[in-house]
């Protein structure tokens, strides 16, 4: 029997959201990398995911990596980061920006993991 001053548990605490901002400056090095390498290799899969993109944002429905993934399937040797590659080169040309909502992605491979919501900039 529990008492009124029982530590709540585990599954009671409010689930942790993902801070807008955090990280950016890391997460930036890494995607920078992971461009040199796709280019290096001349990975087409950057700029077919930038023009998935650039689609999507055309709607007022704002949109995931996970819309992106089903806009261009999995093509053999994709490496799914590269994907992040083309949000960032699409936020830094003004095309979208984040709504600042996040929701649970729906690929197994992502593992339940939080996806950032975007939409299309409008001129």
């Amino acid at each position: 029997m529990a008492s009124a001053n029982a530590q709540p548990g585990l599954f009671d605490r409010p689930i942790p959201q993902p801070q807008p901002g955090v990280g950016t400056q890391r997460s930036d090095r890494k995607l920078e990398g992971l461009q040199a390498k796709a280019e290096k290799y001349r990975s087409p899969y950057i700029d077919i995911a930038r023009a998935a993109i650039r689609a999507l944002a055309l709607s007022p429905e704002p949109f995931s990596s996970d819309d992106v993934r089903r806009a261009i399937g999995s093509p053999v040797g994709l490496d799914p980061r590269t994907i992040g590659c083309a949000f960032r080169a699409e936020r830094l040309a003004g095309t979208i920006r984040s709504t600042g909502q996040w929701k649970t992605s729906v690929f197994a491979s992502r593992n339940g993991g939080w996806v950032r919501l975007w939409q299309g900039v409008r001129s």
